[in-house]
């Protein structure tokens, strides 16, 4: 019997991953093991396709990007009658503009509230992301920046759906960030090392914290119901996302060592780190690190790693881990913790391609994104 139920637990969740494939068919569905308390980046991100499908319906330590086209709204609280309130007035106006929604308990004390934007408009309106990321990226952008860029336009949307409501316990870091990742469906929730629960979908808001502690009780949807307002009103939002809630950042054009077209000149990455490590940033640090500065530590210290990668590293981890706590003195995080073993991983990601001859190159969408929230 319970052979069988895990093994429909499997099925429904496999359904479930293909019809989010369907949600945004040019992205794969990039998937994440949790290994925030170890921070070992190597098994972090991987591709979907790096999966069988029944394996990856199986993982259930698992977290995922969120698509392009997606917005999470997170209700976060101890107290779970705050949750309930609070996501009660998030329903209530999603009802209001007619936005199909699907509720998530996450499994720890938060509801997840999963809009899906329809691919079609995405693509109906990409002339008017391109223009916009014109005039963001200076006229200098790739693909990956483009959909960054979309990535961060349609979670601004968010703010403009909720505008008025008193939410005190809405997780506003999901709605800024480009790509950030969240527990995927299905997946359980760790605390102090025991599960407490897993990631399930509830029709409506329980008036009590669900306790779901078996994958084989976990609900998913029978179908996954996408956004499609008017074109016209698509686009406004579009444009008042962008203007009211998307700081332009700093040019990278004539930074410390970027050329016309924003590439950087690798001889002057030392100069770069000094200004991040004189720097305080109210936000987006852990970003900034794994992306454009340990890649860029990496270039710099190869001839050291190829001596003493570990030596290196240690060297290096403490060097900036006492700028994180500095930063994080100035400006507390209301994000996951980070660790120093995850800082001492993520320079070992790095240095491993160096040794063995891979390309490193710092990121400068990391860079560009960082100096928004340079104090």
């Amino acid at each position: 019997m319970k052979r069988e139920k895990i093994e429909k637990f499997i099925l429904q969740r496999k359904l479930y991953f293909e019809k989010l494939r369907q949600i945004y068919p040019e992205r794969f569905f990039y998937v994440a093991e949790d290994k925030e308390n170890i921070g070992d980046p190597t098994t972090r991100f991987n591709p979907a396709n790096a999966y069988e499908e029944d394996e990856l319906a199986s993982l259930l330590n698992l977290h995922r990007e969120i698509l392009p086209n997606e917005i999470v709204i997170e209700i976060e609280s101890e107290n779970w009658e705050d949750v309930v309130n609070e996501a009660s007035l998030v329903i209530r106006r999603l009802e209001e503009f007619g936005i199909p929604y699907y509720i998530w308990f996450s499994g720890g004390k938060s509801l997840h509230i999963h809009i899906f934007i329809d691919y079609s408009l995405i693509k109906q309106h990409m002339s008017h992301f391109k223009k916009i990321a014109k005039h963001y990226y200076d006229s200098y952008f790739n693909e990956d920046d483009l959909e960054r860029l979309i990535s961060r336009i349609i979670n601004s949307i968010a703010f403009l759906i909720l505008e008025g409501l008193k939410l005190k316990c809405l997780d506003k870091s999901l709605l800024r960030a480009s790509m950030h990742q969240i527990r995927a469906e299905g997946s359980f929730n760790i605390k102090d090392g025991k599960v407490v629960g897993y990631k399930t979908y509830v029709e409506e808001i329980p008036a009590e914290k669900p306790k779901v502690v078996c994958s084989w009780n976990v609900k998913f949807p029978d179908e996954i119901k996408t956004w499609k307002p008017e074109p016209e009103f698509f686009k406004s939002l579009i444009y008042m996302a962008y203007w009211h809630y998307i700081r332009k950042p700093i040019k990278l054009e004539g930074y410390k060592g970027y050329n016309k077209t924003c590439k950087i000149d690798l001889n002057k990455l030392g100069e770069i780190l000094q200004d991040i490590k004189a720097s305080i940033f109210k936000d987006y640090r852990k970003r900034l690190f794994f992306y454009f500065i340990a890649p860029a530590e990496a270039i710099l210290g190869k001839e050291e790693i190829l001596k003493n990668k570990d030596e290196w590293i240690e060297r290096k981890a403490k060097e900036w881990w006492a700028w994180f706590e500095r930063n994080k003195k100035a400006y507390p995080s209301d994000g996951r913790k980070y660790y120093f073993s995850q800082v001492k991983c993520q320079l070992k990601w790095w240095a491993e391609k160096i040794l063995k001859g891979e390309k490193v190159v710092p990121h400068r969408w990391a860079l560009r994104e960082a100096l928004e929230w340079k104090a």
